[in-house]
């Protein structure tokens, strides 16, 4: 039995991977989701209205996208993995208004906006080595360690608030404390930082007739160590602004403050994720699960239908951010694809793995 790293979070895809017979494994996963607006206005920065769709209360962006490269002898696993991870929580009023400002809509007279957002992000190559235990013929457990080098990475606040002028005018004001290795807040240049560190894994199955439970949780112990990394902790004021030829206006913003290299030990953001599988017969199986990552639930459930020509079939659904999924098994290839909208999808995500 050989163990396979956790690639589509949020998804029913078991730690437990069974290629007996098979040595080399190769996977790739895309995943882009987020409560208010469509991809596609994330990417342009258009915000457009037809597109934005935020939820009441805290809204979330999860991004993550991985390689894996990897070799299983006996109950070992030895791999690579190439992994990109970005998370981004804030809240209506702050998504309110950047799309009121970025569609230059009407501001509403006298309306105060307290913006909050956070950021957390990894980028790093990972050595990546596990093994799986038989506890008893029911029992099973696995635990894995990953040697990280990461070289991107985003963590920090801001904290700020609006006062609405006219309908095309508005004053802001706010605070931020923030590690990087790129600013995307504002344009500094920067010596790129390196940090190495760990993270380890575990996982436990248990199965029993027709029911089978299984608790995943990966980066539940993890140190990156940063050396002479950027730190930024300004505050920012609009005390300089312009309008565009719309009579909107344009700021260029103050900052005050400083910014520094720092020694930064960065801590990575356990995730769990608990499934229950119920097998009907030869035929139809169920799947359930909850996944918790920084503090939200993220539900979903599926099923699955094996055919006689070795294919199966299968149908989920992830409660967050409403995406349906459809998924295929042919032999020892592996496809499924997830999304909420056909015409301006908030979600998309793309699993494939293959083991020869």
């Amino acid at each position: 039995m050989v163990w396979l790293p956790l690639l589509a979070f949020a998804q029913p895809l078991s730690l437990f991977n069974h290629f007996d017979k098979k040595h080399y494994n190769f996977s790739l996963q895309y995943r882009n989701a987020n409560d208010a607006i469509a991809l596609k206005d994330e990417a342009q920065y258009t915000w457009n209205a037809k597109g934005y769709s935020p939820k009441e209360g805290s809204n979330i962006a999860i991004i993550s996208h991985r390689a894996d490269i990897g070799m299983g002898i006996e109950d070992w696993y030895l791999g690579y993995a190439l992994r990109y991870e970005m998370f981004v929580q804030t809240d209506k009023q702050t998504t309110d208004i950047l799309q009121l400002v970025n569609t230059k809509s009407d501001l509403p007279l006298g309306e105060r906006y307290d913006a909050l957002l956070k950021v957390y992000g990894l980028a790093s190559h990972n050595l990546v080595l596990s093994k799986s235990f038989v506890i008893n013929p029911n029992f099973r457990a696995f635990g894995g360690v990953a040697l990280l080098q990461a070289f991107g990475m985003q963590e920090g606040f801001v904290d700020a608030y609006a006062n609405i002028v006219d309908t095309k005018t508005y004053d802001f004001e706010g605070h931020s404390e923030y590690y990087y290795h790129k600013n995307l807040l504002y344009s500094l240049d920067v010596e790129k930082p390196l940090g190495y560190g760990y993270s380890l894994k575990m996982g436990l199955e248990y199965q029993h007739a027709q029911h089978t439970f299984t608790l995943l949780i990966e980066d539940f112990a993890s140190a990156i160590y940063w050396h002479e990394l950027p730190y930024s902790e300004v505050s920012i004021l609009s005390n300089t602004k312009e309008y565009d030829k719309d009579g909107y206006v344009k700021y260029k913003p103050s900052l005050s403050g400083f910014e520094r290299y720092e020694e930064h030990t960065q801590k990575l953001e356990a995730k769990y994720q608990l499934t229950y599988n119920y097998k009907h017969d030869d035929r139809f199986d169920t799947t359930l699960g909850i996944g918790y990552y920084q503090n939200f639930l993220l539900p979903f459930a599926s099923l699955t239908y094996h055919s006689n020509a070795n294919i199966d079939y299968t149908l989920g659904y992830e409660g967050r951010f409403g995406a349906l999924m459809l998924g295929i098994e042919l032999y020892d290839f592996k496809a499924s694809i997830a999304i909420n909208d056909i015409e301006y999808p908030s979600a998309f995500n793309v699993h494939l793995s293959y083991a020869f």
